[in-house]
């Protein structure tokens, strides 16, 4: 069925402020924020874009507070963007994310850069294992990596019973590695499948294991395994184009680009609201004091400050 129609499935099961109100083109979850906010109607919530066909009025829910998701990738954007524009959208300009159009193996190999054949070629070489994730003992090993770099990044994470919903719901459309040192689990990936487009929606890693290169293996696998399932396009995730210097965000950006994709641009269209530089400097400052609460803390209220705090 494909990730996009399943999701707000996963968050209306997992979040109680969270209901699935999709109409026939766009899947949406209105959100409740709190006893004195009307919440947000929101196109696919904790995720970057949705990827639509067309848009006719009856797509547009009667919520106060609404918002679409697009990318420039998506087919026929500008008419869809000129569309939203006339049922009272603002746009919001947001970062950007990188898709790779998939080939062969044999070709991709053979256009990466040599810096990333020697990348993968060093995991390799270190040792370093792989394993599907396919049990729940599986995703639980996933989850403990992913709750302490969250807390790393300042960003509240999603409740254990997020991914388990996930894990059950989509099936077929989830797909999950684990990367391994000896018994260490050191970098993780789960990839949501729509039909031939695969997203990549999790990447964590153990920094104190990066010069074993464990995203660059982890990364190759997931390339060969969605090109022998027959997805065409990868989206690896979003990107901040403009990082500044020697940030985390420059080093990701350097790493997303190593995958052959091309870079396209995300616009949140929203009603009843909008993203101004105030706003996304509280974030930051958020960031920064999530980072030094204790971890028990963060344990206790993580799902909860996320199901309310849609970014």
């Amino acid at each position: 069925m494909g990730y996009q129609k399943l999701f707000p499935e996963i968050v209306k099961k997992t979040y109680s402020n969270c209901n699935n109100i999709s109409t026939k083109n766009i899947p949406y979850t209105s959100i409740k924020l709190g006893l004195l906010s009307k919440g947000k109607t929101i196109s696919l919530p904790f995720l970057d874009i949705v990827n639509i066909f067309k848009i006719n009025e009856e797509d547009i829910p009667k919520s106060q507070n609404l918002e679409i998701r697009l990318s420039e990738f998506n087919k026929d954007f500008s008419k869809l963007k000129k569309k939203i524009l006339s049922f009272g959208f603002s746009e919001n300009p947001m970062k950007a994310h990188i898709i790779s159009e998939l080939t062969n193996e044999e070709d991709f190999w053979k256009r990466f850069h040599k810096h990333t054949r020697n990348d993968i070629r060093k995991a390799k070489k270190c040792g370093l294992k792989l394993k599907r994730i396919e049990n729940i003992k599986d995703l639980r090993k996933f989850y403990s990596l992913y709750t302490k770099e969250m807390k790393n990044f300042g960003t509240p994470q999603h409740s254990f019973n997020f991914f388990r919903n996930c894990f059950e719901i989509l099936k077929r459309d989830f797909f999950g590695l684990n990367c391994y040192k000896d018994k260490k689990l050191i970098s993780s990936i789960i990839l949501f499948v729509e039909e031939d487009y695969g997203y990549v929606s999790f990447n964590v890693s153990n920094p104190n294991f990066r010069n074993l290169r464990p995203n660059d293996i982890i990364y190759w696998e997931m390339i060969k395994w969605s090109i022998k399932n027959k997805i065409k396009y990868l989206d690896v995730g979003q990107v901040d184009l403009n990082p500044e210097k020697d940030s985390r965000e420059e080093g990701l950006l350097k790493f997303k680009r190593k995958w052959l994709g091309k870079e396209y641009k995300k616009i949140y269209f929203t009603r009843g609201f909008s993203y101004d530089s105030s706003r996304r400097n509280s974030l930051k400052k958020f960031k920064k004091v999530w980072r030094y609460l204790p971890s028990l803390i963060i344990k206790l209220i993580g799902p909860w400050v996320t199901s309310h705090f849609v970014y």
